[in-house]
């Protein structure tokens, strides 16, 4: 028997110099609309740090991104500061700053480094690594991206003939730690960025 999919109802809110908010109503679980709601708006943290490359080199146009771990269902209220993907450039120097997050949604914090030409940083927890939340409000804390190793071949049909503008996938369907591209005229393909070591392509 398939289970009721329930209808739900999301705003998302942001106020410069204010943290994100999210409202959620879960119709049809005894949760109904409301004709006027008040959101409660409060002053975020600002976190910030650097990004460098393997030989410890700032790293400009860098993308920094971070989630935050959603509040346990039993602890589930209308109104949260959770947010799915908030995200920052970094400057000349490597510097990032991201003035958006709930205070308390802190200690919920998760995420990394990418850039095109690099292999990305490893993702951080900080409710793995409680020391890393100090890092991150003092701006202390480095993302290290890894060095970007070259992907590259052809896609050929059955009958040896190449393939133009077929998608290729590097890396784990469905994971953020993956690259696209599409193939040429000739079928080849090139992703540049790629982790070392054994992958699916």
């Amino acid at each position: 028997m398939a289970l009721p999919i329930w209808p739900r109802y999301w705003i998302l809110t942001h106020m410069e110099g204010y943290a994100d908010v999210r409202l959620r109503w879960q119709l049809g679980q005894g949760e109904v609309l409301p004709e006027t709601y008040t959101v409660r708006l409060v002053r975020p943290v600002l976190i910030h740090g650097r990004v460098v490359d393997a030989a410890g080199n700032p790293v400009a146009g860098a993308t920094v991104g971070f989630n935050t771990e959603n509040v346990a269902a039993e602890g589930m209220t209308v109104e949260d500061h959770c947010v799915d993907y908030l995200r920052a450039t970094t400057d000349a120097n490597g510097w990032w700053q991201i003035n958006r997050f709930a205070p308390e949604m802190l200690q919920r914090l998760f995420g990394g480094a990418s850039h095109p030409e690099h292999s990305q940083s490893e993702s951080i927890y900080v409710s793995r690594q409680p020391e890393l939340a100090q890092q991150l409000l003092d701006g202390t804390l480095v993302l290290h991206l890894g060095e970007g190793i070259t992907v590259h071949g052809t896609v050929l049909d059955q009958n040896q003939q190449p393939i133009p503008n077929a998608q290729v996938h590097i890396g784990v369907v469905g994971s953020s730690r993956t690259q696209d591209a599409r193939t040429q005229d000739d079928g080849s393909f090139k992703v540049v960025g790629c982790n070392p070591g054994k992958g699916i392509v």
